[in-house]
């Protein structure tokens, strides 16, 4: 469960939301916060069989601002809150070709495969994405880092290295 955390105490003051209803996956600067609620299968155990994800985007208050839902074979998860609360990148949906994407999902209600081999993680501003980048399925880590941004998501841009994305620094 994540709680919000008093800054000068560093005690726990609230959950973000209720777990049962709507599970927290993380939140921005803002305090607005991404959760995920019930999956809904069908079709289970056969070769047709989809998980319909719910998603909302709710504000530091609980109050949604807007919500989506995603579909994969599999429970799609892990969502990822741009810093603008504009798009949300999710793993895991089919790309039609036995594969799985990463999707960037936005608030007017586009889902869009972000390019095929990136695992995007980590939002580095509200128009960019990176994250390893790796097209062989036979490769093992360390991965080469890659970005793409919300205006081209299926063009990954190499970084040239690998490493690992923990978060951004404001100069």
């Amino acid at each position: 469960m994540l709680v919000r955390i008093d800054a000068t105490s560093v005690k726990a003051l609230a959950p973000f939301s209720n777990p049962s209803s709507c599970l927290t996956w993380g939140s921005v600067d803002s305090g607005a916060f991404v959760c995920t609620g019930e999956s809904v299968m069908t079709g289970g155990g056969t070769a047709q069989q989809k998980v319909a994800e719910p998603v909302s985007v709710r504000r530091a208050d609980g109050t949604q601002l807007w919500a989506f839902t995603v579909t994969g074979t599999n429970a799609p998860s892990s969502p990822v809150l741009a810093p603008d609360s504009q798009h949300v990148i999710m793993c895991c949906s089919d790309d039609g070709s036995g594969g799985v994407v990463k999707l960037l999902i936005g608030r007017d209600g586009s889902q869009v495969s972000l390019a095929r081999g990136l695992y995007g993680s980590a939002w580095l501003d509200s128009t960019t994405v990176a994250g390893d980048f790796n097209t062989d399925p036979l490769k093992q880590p360390p991965f080469t880092l890659a970005y793409v941004t919300t205006g081209a998501p299926a063009s990954a841009i190499s970084m040239g290295f690998s490493g690992a994305i923990i978060g951004t620094v404001s100069s």
